[in-house]
């Protein structure tokens, strides 16, 4: 099913009625304010270029209130009709989120970073299977030297997680070895698993870069990581990047989202 690109290319700040997409009364879990730290500062809207929440998560405080569709998970709840995701090669949809199970199978975002001062959160479920390494979002200019990149990527073999946001290499990856089903956070150079913010920092990069694609990283040419059955259930991206606590809050959301 393929969905129309021409409002999802623009990057626009501009501000539309927030949680839209979501049903009127539903929380915003990528702006907060949050029931459970009412000291953290709700994030400006104008500040979210895009969020996606493709699992329902009946019965959770963010369940989605809209009629359930693939359609309707495309939608940015942020700002409806700007930047909404439009099919690459259209993943396979329910209730539970997109599921990506074929190597052809992604999502465009209509965001091309422009630097490094951006945070990007996800959730991941379901991934299965005996795998090398997974990335659920990103982008890798292999037309560059050095190869520009920015994303996450579950690395089964080695039991790590590779956080990037300049460069392919160097890159950050994970001391403690990394999890499969999950929320994952970049923050500038910062990386976070759960919502623990990991030691070090994500080296930066220049441009050009290209757009950020859901599901797969992708290149000019085509996709890479390895082609692994999972789910996103939900996606973020801010500019400029969000401050430590409101990470934090975002995450512990997305992972009730996740969980519910």
């Amino acid at each position: 099913m393929k969905y129309s690109p021409l409002a999802a290319r623009r990057q626009v700040h501009g501000p539309l009625a927030v949680g839209a997409g979501a049903g009127a009364g539903a929380p915003s879990w990528w702006l907060g304010p949050w029931a459970s730290a009412p000291g953290v500062p709700a994030i400006s809207q104008s500040q979210c270029l895009l969020a996606y929440q493709s699992k329902w998560a009946a019965g959770s405080i963010y369940a989605r209130l809209d009629s359930p569709t693939y359609a309707n998970s495309l939608i940015n709840l942020n700002t409806p009709g700007i930047n909404d995701a439009y099919a690459g090669t259209a993943p396979t949809w329910d209730i539970s989120g997109w599921l990506f199970d074929t190597t052809s199978e992604f999502l465009f975002t209509g965001i091309t970073p422009v630097d490094a001062d951006y945070s990007y959160v996800i959730g991941v479920n379901d991934l299965s299977g005996t795998f090398t390494s997974m990335a659920p979002f990103g982008l890798a200019n292999t037309l560059v030297s050095p190869v520009q990149a920015v994303g996450v990527a579950v690395r089964q073999s080695t039991n790590i997680i590779r956080f990037y946001n300049g460069t392919f290499n160097p890159r950050l990856d994970s001391a403690s070895g990394g999890v499969t089903n999950g929320v994952y956070g970049i923050r500038a150079n910062n990386a976070y698993i759960g919502t623990n913010q990991q030691a070090g920092a994500i080296p930066s990069g220049t441009q050009p870069y290209i757009e950020i694609s859901i599901g797969k990283q992708r290149t000019p040419t085509g996709l890479q990581g390895n082609s692994v059955p999972h789910r996103n259930i939900g996606f973020a991206i801010y500019r400029p990047a969000i401050t430590h606590e409101q990470m934090v809050q975002v995450l512990t959301a997305l992972e009730i989202i996740r969980t519910v």
